[in-house]
């Protein structure tokens, strides 16, 4: 995992990438499409945690990674407090298991642009 220094913090990326961008709509059209997996697997665990995708993205995150503090971006109220949620979902160490085997036979379509964008900001 590419680590970086902020300041006094230890940045790093991670995620579970949902949706890829490429140029021009029908590329990007054709990687939302390819990338339904992704979509597809989180819902089916929201559903059964009676939680929302966002939720789960987020309780995989804590699950994975516990001592890192998610900070999910967003101006929307009903946004915010729905991630604020996400700390009441904890998945089992059998559903994080079952999050992660499905990912890693899952392949990512697209890319996201400008992925080193601000990086000349860090240490």
């Amino acid at each position: 995992m590419d680590k970086r220094k902020l300041g006094n913090l230890t940045v790093s990326e991670i995620g579970m990438g949902c949706m890829g961008f490429s140029h021009g709509y029908g590329e990007i059209r054709k990687n939302i499409a390819a990338n339904q997996p992704f979509i597809e697997l989180v819902s089916d665990m929201a559903k059964r945690k009676n939680a929302t995708n966002a939720q789960i993205s987020l309780a995989w995150m804590l699950h994975k990674y516990p001592h890192v503090v998610p900070i999910p971006g967003s101006k929307n109220k009903e946004r915010i407090l729905e991630n604020l949620g996400a700390c009441n979902i904890k998945l089992t160490d059998e559903e994080f298991a079952e999050l992660e085997n499905a990912l890693a036979g899952l392949t990512v379509y697209g890319h996201r642009r400008d992925v080193n964008m601000g990086s000349e900001y860090m240490d």
